[in-house]
């Protein structure tokens, strides 16, 4: 959900972009140069071919110079051709905890009411229906917001 999270607000808190890199991803382990200084618990942006997402960098390799990253989307083993490293602050990191939850809760029903027996019940609406989580979190969300994006998102 972080991915889409970051997406939505056009942010990724990117302070360092390695454009034109060619580093093989497979498995979820990506080789780096040694001048890649990154820290277990980072945040990520990669993009290739068969990848676009947000990843955290789960384990580092000292003496092979690889790290262990995991996304909230499925990584395939592909050459990535760009890199930029985040700062996600940590608010950011638990709203999108919670919108994944909200989502969760709602399901992926487009069910506005339904009654049963003795009981009845609405769902939340929105202006165009069942509420999105763009909808429920805007306010949390439009601070942080971005005109443009601060990544490269041209693939």
């Amino acid at each position: 959900m972080l991915t889409q999270t970051l997406t939505h607000l056009r942010n990724y808190f990117a302070y360092n972009q390695k454009q034109d890199v060619s580093l093989k991803l497979e498995n979820s382990i990506v080789a780096l140069p040694e001048s890649y200084d990154l820290k277990i618990g980072q945040y990520i942006f990669i993009r290739s071919d068969l990848n676009r997402c947000v990843c955290k960098v789960v384990a580092i390799d000292n003496d092979t110079h690889e790290i262990t990253i995991e996304s909230d989307t499925a990584l395939t083993d592909d050459y990535i051709t760009y890199m930029a490293l985040l700062r996600v602050p940590r608010h950011i990191v638990e709203l999108s905890e919670n919108i994944a939850l909200w989502q969760e809760k709602q399901g992926n029903n487009a069910i506005t009411s339904e009654s049963f027996g003795g009981w009845s019940g609405s769902y939340a609406q929105g202006k165009h229906g069942t509420i999105k989580w763009q909808e429920n979190f805007a306010s949390e969300l439009k601070p942080w917001q971005r005109l443009f994006a601060d990544i490269s998102e041209v693939s």
